[in-house]
């Protein structure tokens, strides 16, 4: 799994979130701020070598990746989001800056997008 931008297909974003603490407690800020999401462990293998929490909305699914373990985590962790529905989107950017607002505005938590 490429950890850079250039694999963003239309309708999905990915951005980098700095880490709040380990993988589970940055997701539990990360799903404060989304609106009451909560996130569970990934089943192993899901994201390749990712250890990553996940959660779910109507129409998305969110994943919050972290390095492999052999890495250091303090470079940051990827949040992916993508929708479980087919749905007209403009760009991924749009829907990375979207979210990116949101989590701001909403948390602590320091967001950018993932170039």
């Amino acid at each position: 799994m490429k950890r850079d931008g250039s694999h963003i297909p239309p309708g999905f974003a990915v951005v980098w979130v700095r880490p709040v603490g380990d993988l589970a407690t940055t997701s539990a800020v990360l799903g404060r701020a989304l609106g009451g999401l909560t996130f569970e462990p990934a089943d192993p293998g899901m994201f390749d070598e990712f250890p990553a929490q996940v959660a779910y909305s109507v129409d998305m699914r969110f994943a919050l990746l972290s390095p492999p373990e052999d890495e250091d985590p303090s470079v940051g962790y990827q949040l992916y989001v993508e929708p479980l529905a087919d749905a007209e989107y403009d760009s991924a950017a749009t829907i990375s800056d979207v979210l990116i607002s949101r989590i701001s505005a909403q948390s602590d938590l320091v967001c950018w997008e993932v170039e």
